[in-house]
């Protein structure tokens, strides 16, 4: 057929044409209606695919952040579940309510624990930057939880360089308070004056933490001590015997002869002891025992104070085998003793493994329990003269290699012969308010040897408890009455469980101090008292 534009058609082939063009529209129309239907199935079927990709994606970022926020909590809590069976707080979750700054709840049993229930740690610092950096970065780095340990700074004075380290961790520390102490009395003799501002600081800071921030509970550190890394699983865990046994008024983190070659090394991370020996560095107390102890509280000497008898009323601190405190002397320098037992604690050492304390290790400390247990010690004891043991016998024991031979038991009767033994074992020699370091009930456990050495039991003065008898010594800067009253320097005033005779006197100084009181004697001061100053 002639399909020209010249040709003329016929009406049939108009109508041939028409139907055909009719026929080929409808074909095109069908085929891309065919092609808009597959392209509309293929977006929905990307889109389900992206969405399903999308969910599960979101999916496995949401596990993993969950997994990452677990880890980060449980592994700290299951690890003091794990070392503490007696406080239910720890093997629970934690988190902080919103409505209550120091407020932590308990998932399991939806109690809350107020901020009055939590364990504060108060730092004590002056003019040390570098002891406070380094004392800190410690605190914040194995500190469990901010939450339950807030962290108090209490400076005294206002060094720039020690204010510019704290502010710098508090800008980055949550629950981190810091205080500035100004109040100063300079009245004071020179040789009491670094002991007249720590006492006033102490007195001022424990009010700021215990009255105006109504804590309980406790920890009080200085800022050139090291902390072992179970240092916070430690006081949470003794925590307890503080409100269970009134004979327990402090718990400490320090042993004054925790020299390795003196403890068990190997075996007694887990091992704590009673000791009527008020220890220090870095030790818990309550809110109760503040508000007795405040009152009276002394101008200098603030330590010493607390070992006397007529303040401590025959209760104990309980202390570890092993320290976990320790003196740092790259960043502490000489300290207000001037550097008196640098000898003695630089061969100190902090142990690495984690202590796993049970509830059998708590219920032993209390006093019923371990008194029994030290009278079977000292029944079962091998007893030997002083002579035997600065003679050495002891160490053929120590030869067979074996812990089933019960403790050695020595007896001395005066300070120079408990000055002997200290340096037969490496002890610090000196005795204060009566009492040998470490001591309980007048008698103290130590370890020949460290861990591969056997036990030895010293017992003060034939077992002579908690007085002086009429010809023990008399203390560095003390004066006596007739009536046997002593007044040490600073204006405090101590009386005797037993008046003092006058007479001949002797007098233990610590070390570096002899110098100040040669040549001296026993001679008349201020009125009726007596300056005793007969040296060994």
């Amino acid at each position: 057929m002639d399909w020209s534009p010249n040709r003329q058609f016929t009406s049939l082939a108009r109508l041939k044409y028409f139907c055909c063009s009719i026929n080929y529209y409808n074909y095109l129309n069908r085929r891309q209606n065919k092609q808009k239907s597959l392209s509309c199935f293929c977006n929905v079927k990307r889109f389900v695919l992206a969405f399903v990709l999308l969910i599960f994606c979101s999916t496995i970022l949401s596990v993993i952040i969950l997994f990452y926020y677990l880890l980060s909590d449980v592994i700290t809590l299951e690890t003091f579940a794990f070392v503490d069976q007696t406080n239910v707080l720890f093997t629970q979750q934690i988190h902080l309510e919103s409505d209550s700054k120091y407020t932590i709840t308990s998932q399991n049993e939806k109690t809350i624990i107020s901020r009055n229930e939590q364990i504060a740690l108060l730092v004590f610092c002056a003019k040390r930057p570098k002891a406070i950096k380094n004392h800190l970065e410690q605190l914040n780095r194995l500190r469990p939880s901010p939450k339950h340990f807030p962290i108090f700074v209490s400076q005294d004075g206002f060094d720039n360089e020690v204010t510019s380290v704290i502010n710098e961790f508090n800008s980055k520390t949550t629950y981190f308070t810091h205080f500035q102490h100004t109040e100063q009395k300079n009245s004071a003799p020179k040789s009491v004056i670094n002991y007249l501002r720590i006492s006033q600081h102490y007195k001022w800071a424990l009010d700021k933490v215990f009255l105006e921030n109504n804590f309980k509970t406790v920890i009080i550190t200085e800022d050139d001590l090291d902390i072992s890394p179970d240092f916070f699983i430690y006081f949470n865990s003794t925590k307890s015997l503080l409100y269970s046994d009134p004979t327990i008024w402090c718990i400490s983190a320090w042993n004054d002869n925790g020299n390795p070659s003196l403890v068990d090394w190997e075996n007694g991370i887990n091992k704590l002891w009673r000791t009527d020996f008020f220890p220090g560095l870095g030790w818990m107390l309550r809110s109760e025992l503040w508000m007795e102890l405040r009152e009276n509280w002394p101008e200098v000497y603030w330590d010493d104070w607390l070992r006397s008898n007529n303040i401590r009323h025959n209760r104990a601190c309980i202390r570890p085998e092993i320290s976990r405190t320790l003196h740092n002397f790259s960043v502490a320098g000489k300290g207000s003793s001037d550097g008196l037992y640098k000898n003695f604690l630089s061969s100190m050492r902090l142990h690495e493994k984690i202590a796993n304390f049970s509830q059998n290790d708590l219920k032993r400390l209390e006093k019923d329990n371990f008194d029994i247990w030290l009278r079977s010690e000292l029944e079962n004891s091998i007893e030997l003269s002083l002579q035997e043991i600065l003679d050495g016998k002891y160490k053929k024991y120590q030869q067979q290699k074996t812990f089933k031979n019960p403790p050695f038991f020595v007896r001395f009767n005066d300070p120079r012969e408990y000055r002997n033994l200290s340096k037969t074992f490496s002890l610090m020699a000196d005795i204060r308010s009566g009492m040998m370091r470490t001591a309980y009930l007048g008698k103290k456990c130590e370890r020949s040897g460290g861990s591969a050495g056997l036990p030895i039991v010293i017992s003060i003065m034939s077992c002579v408890l908690n007085k002086r008898p009429v010809n023990d010594l008399v203390y560095t800067g003390e004066l006596i009455d007739s009536n046997g009253h002593l007044k040490a320097v600073g204006g405090l005033v101590y009386k005797l469980a037993a008046s003092q005779v006058l007479g001949k006197k002797r007098i233990l100084l610590p070390f570096g101090m002899k110098k100040e009181f040669e040549g001296l004697s026993l001679e008349r001061k201020e009125g009726n008292f007596y300056h005793l100053l007969q040296l060994f």
